[in-house]
């Protein structure tokens, strides 16, 4: 399986689709942004999301953290 890559998405730069489930989201140099890890085999949707031990389960899940994040 190839990576799959979306771009776009102002929080998120790049998003990652890697075998096995998991994928993250990589910040520009801008340290005013969060970086939001997706595992959708051991990842939940009530999660925090900012490291492996609290991935979320859907990058859906991720984005919308991260609109929600931006406004605040």
């Amino acid at each position: 399986m190839g990576k799959q890559v979306m771009k776009g998405i102002h929080k998120f730069r790049q998003i990652e689709v890697v075998p096995g489930g998991a994928s993250y989201g990589f910040g520009s140099y801008n340290t005013l942004g969060r970086t939001y890890f997706v595992n959708n085999i051991t990842g939940s949707s009530t999660a925090g999301g900012t490291t492996w031990d609290t991935a979320m389960d859907q990058p859906q899940t991720a984005i919308t953290a991260s609109e929600v994040y931006r406004q605040d």
